[in-house]
């Protein structure tokens, strides 16, 4: 599976919302009883990076018990046009992905 990263902003009045979607399959906080979880090693994002320009503005810590394919919204003051907004996220297995979008 091709992990994607999706970002979309929204203005307000007040502040501008980053929502991330990461397709990420999210595994081993299923059910107990259930057998194909016993074997599989769980595969789950641990952190997910926001950035304006470069800078920090939010770092997400989650856990195995997320569902698949999260989606993560922030709310950040002070995005201005022409920004650069970058979300970032790690995995326990190791894996990363990013996207990037400029603000309109």
């Amino acid at each position: 599976m091709a992990d994607r990263t999706r970002i979309r902003l929204q203005k307000n009045e007040q502040a501008t919302e980053v929502l991330a979607l990461v397709a990420h399959p999210m595994s081993g906080s299923e059910r107990p009883h259930d057998e194909k979880v016993k074997t599989e090693e769980p595969n789950f994002i641990e952190r997910m990076d926001f950035l304006i320009n470069g800078n920090s503005v939010a770092k997400v810590f989650l856990s195995p018990h997320i569902a698949w394919n999260p989606l993560m919204t922030i709310s950040v003051d002070g995005v201005s046009t022409g920004d650069k907004v970058t979300v970032r996220w790690h995995d326990n297995q190791g894996r990363n992905g990013k996207a990037e979008t400029i603000n309109q």
